[in-house]
């Protein structure tokens, strides 16, 4: 994941990453909070991995706004229980 302080350029592909313990489910969704609110649903559904781990090749959109208020959220779509957000703050540039 970007857990904070890292800067992505917007319309470059970026690798989300996260790990898990226990049984999340099969899938997880992503999503791009800014200032803490909801900004964009990255993606609906996606393997959750394996053996602990898993990742997302996402492609900042160009139209992106920039900021350094964004955060990551990752959860799962059968237990939302299963969740996990950036600690801190990243940044999106053009």
């Amino acid at each position: 994941m970007p857990n904070g302080g890292e800067t992505w350029q917007a319309g470059i592909a970026r690798n989300i990453q996260w790990s898990y313990t226990g049984n999340p489910g099969t899938s997880v969704k992503i999503e791009l909070y800014k200032a803490g609110v909801l900004n964009r649903l990255i993606i609906s559904s996606t393997s959750t991995g394996t053996n602990g781990a898993g990742s997302y090749n996402w492609t900042v959109p160009a139209t992106q706004a920039v900021g350094t208020d964004y955060k990551i959220m990752v959860t799962s779509t059968t237990n939302s229980t299963f969740n996990d957000i950036s600690n801190n703050n990243f940044a999106i540039i053009k």
